[in-house]
């Protein structure tokens, strides 16, 4: 490094001055040090911020369950169907069917799935099982972009850039990695910030240059209540879905918590496969909610939603949503 030159005055030469600081700039250039110039319209003012137009209420990539353009960590332990179900959202969010055969798409699109735990053929049966159990033409998936052991690498800066190429030119609504414990190098620690902080950044990146969601799926420890890693996994989350199965049985919780909108209630839902027609379903487990929600408009079907709510004296927002739902689906059969 240049250091400097002790048979001047600083304060009497400044062309040595400049010249040495010509110098240092560039051999700070060279060896990769030099940073970049900090952007000054990074602050804005409460005032002009308010008078811009105002954007609306939170969007929703998957109704209730899912924001729009939100970092999105699904956690769970092994066996809970979380990338099979996460694989059957990506079919909703192509085509525009109800996740569940309940949740809305208000605006579907393209997706990217990249899947590092299972082989091109083991994805290769899961996709044609959920299109069989969902009676989905093959074709209405031309816009599903799919990577099975493509040996992808969050960490590394070629795959970074071939990553948002690809989102920029595909303009997907959501890219999904699954999960992100094999898409970093071997020696980055998990549990070191230090280590996972490129990673996440580039989540944040990613989001910003291309508009879409980016979720993550990330195993829970030993104890099943936490993502394992660092805790910045938990800062840089916008929705965070969990994923429980109690061992053995058919049906799966998820719970969603979202840093810009209320939490709906869990959903729950069944897996449902039929070994001689190789289909799988997910239909949601009807709850005690929907349950008094649907009796009492059987016994009173003229009542609003919030002659509803006041009868039943149930969570107002839940409820309504039930009632919604309910006769949406009525009026569609």
């Amino acid at each position: 490094m240049s250091t400097w030159p002790a048979d001047v005055e600083r304060d009497q030469h400044d062309s040595a001055v400049s010249e040495w600081l010509t110098m240092l700039k560039a051999e700070q250039s060279r060896n990769g040090h030099q940073k970049a110039e900090t952007p000054r319209d990074w602050l804005i003012r409460g005032s002009d911020l308010l008078a811009e137009p105002d954007p609306g209420p939170t969007p929703w990539l998957i109704e209730n369950l899912a924001v729009d353009q939100a970092i999105t960590a699904c956690e769970g332990r092994w066996k809970t169907t979380k990338s099979y179900a996460i694989l059957d959202l990506c079919v909703s969010i192509v085509t525009g069917e109800p996740a569940f055969d309940a949740l809305l798409i208000p605006k579907p699109g393209p997706v990217i799935y990249i899947c590092e735990e299972s082989g091109r053929a083991a994805l290769w049966r899961r996709l044609d099982a959920l299109c069989r159990g969902r009676a989905i033409d093959r074709g209405r998936l031309q816009h599903l972009h799919l990577a099975a052991n493509a040996r992808v690498k969050l960490d590394d800066s070629g795959w970074q850039r071939e990553l948002t190429a690809q989102a920029l030119e595909t303009k997907p609504r959501a890219l999904m990695f699954d999960p992100l414990a094999r898409m970093k190098a071997a020696e980055r620690e998990e549990n070191a910030q230090k280590d996972m902080a490129p990673i996440l950044e580039y989540f944040r990146e990613l989001r910003d240059d291309t508009g879409a969601a980016v979720w993550f799926v990330q195993h829970t420890g030993h104890q099943g209540d936490h993502m394992r890693g660092t805790s910045d996994m938990e800062t840089v989350w916008e929705t965070k879905l969990k994923w429980k199965r109690d061992a053995g049985s058919p049906e799966v919780t998820i719970m969603s918590e979202h840093r810009e909108a209320d939490a709906a209630a869990p959903i729950r839902y069944r897996i449902s496969w039929d070994h001689d027609t190789r289909t799988m379903r997910f239909p949601l487990v009807e709850g005690d909610l929907k349950a008094k929600v649907r009796a009492h408009l059987a016994e009173h079907p003229e009542d609003s939603a919030n002659e509803v709510v006041d009868a039943l004296g149930t969570n107002r927002k839940q409820t309504l949503a039930a009632v919604r739902e309910i006769r949406d689906k009525s009026g569609s059969d």
